[in-house]
């Protein structure tokens, strides 16, 4: 049958800028509203096997809806995290991944309300990764592939600051980061 329309249906009803499914014979359907570039200079259709690809693998690890750390989105380039969940026949084989990309352009503006008087907002998602952060050295450590539990950090302050934080909130307290002091406090929240 024909999913186009379901596909673009869906996206406009979500808000969605794409959704995209992925089958494991390395089929790949796409329906989204931003610009990109799938051909090359020749006007040839570009590879590309979601079967490669961290969200793809992590849903169909996991077997449930999963959010990915950060993905470079390979059509646009643009940073986004990966909202994914496999999709099963009957008798329990995936047959699918259906993902669409949460861009962090639109975290972003989110978030900028959240920022006064010299301060900024930074989000780390359950797993310790930063998802979001104005600072781009924090965005390019933290890609799926390399993602770094910030739990677990070496820096103790940080670390406890982000535990802390995880289990209901922190007070306002100096954490030292790259020799630096700052002011933090680490506030839970359920989305963005």
């Amino acid at each position: 049958s024909n999913l186009s329309e379901m596909m673009i249906s869906l996206c406009e009803a979500t808000g969605s800028d794409d959704i995209y499914i992925g089958l494991p014979e390395g089929i790949f359907l796409s329906v989204e509203s931003t610009s990109g570039d799938w051909f090359d200079e020749n006007g040839v259709l570009l590879s590309y096997d979601a079967r490669t690809r961290f969200w793809y693998k992590q849903a169909a690890e996991a077997g449930c809806l999963v959010f990915s750390d950060l993905e470079v989105d390979v059509n646009t380039g643009e940073m986004s995290v990966v909202c994914a969940m496999p999709v099963y026949d009957p008798e329990g084989a995936l047959v699918a991944v259906v993902g669409s990309d949460l861009f962090l352009h639109a975290m972003e503006k989110e978030v900028q309300g959240l920022v006064s008087d010299g301060g900024y907002s930074w989000i780390v998602n359950r797993n310790g990764h930063v998802i979001y952060s104005p600072n781009p050295e924090l965005m390019q450590m933290n890609e799926s592939a390399n993602a770094v539990d910030l739990r677990t950090s070496e820096n103790k302050e940080l670390a406890d600051l982000l535990n802390d934080a995880m289990s209901g909130g922190t007070d306002v307290r100096v954490v030292t980061v790259n020799g630096e002091a700052y002011y933090m406090q680490g506030i839970p929240i359920d989305t963005v």
